[in-house]
C-alpha cells in the first residue's frame, strides 16, 4: 500500500491500522513514533524529545501540554451547554484525519 500510493490520503488508512497492529503488540515506541510522523505530515506537529539524550526537556514537554490544558479548560468553562451544542462540526478533512490519529495515540 505504502508503496503503491500516490498521496498520503491514500496511505491514511493503512497507516491507522499499522498504528493499532504495532500497539496491539506492545511496540508502543513505533506505534508512537509513527502516528507522531503521520501527524507531522497532516500539519500538526508536536515537541519530541529523548529523555535519554535530554532528561530536563522531558519536564519542559510536560510543562507544555499542562499549560495547553489549563488554556483549553478555561476556554470550555466559559461555555454553556447551549454553546457547546451550537459549535460546527470539525469539516476540515486533515483535521478529522489528524484527530483520528490523536485518539489512537493517548492510548499509548
Amino acid at each position: 500500500i505504502f508503496t503503491n500510493s500516490i498521496c498520503l490520503d491514500d496511505m491514511i488508512r493503512a497507516y491507522l491500522t499499522l498504528v493499532y497492529a504495532l500497539g496491539a503488540q506492545f511496540k508502543l515506541r513505533e506505534a508512537l513514533d509513527t502516528g507522531l510522523l503521520v501527524l507531522e505530515e497532516l500539519g500538526e506537529t508536536f515537541p519530541r524529545f529523548d529523555k535519554e539524550e535530554n532528561p530536563d526537556l522531558e519536564d519542559f514537554s510536560k510543562t507544555t501540554l499542562v499549560n495547553q490544558q489549563i488554556i483549553t479548560d478555561g476556554a470550555l468553562e466559559s461555555m454553556t451547554d447551549e454553546d457547546l451544542v451550537e459549535l460546527k462540526f470539525m469539516s476540515d478533512k486533515r483535521t478529522t484525519q489528524a484527530m483520528k490519529f490523536l485518539h489512537i495515540l493517548l492510548v499509548y
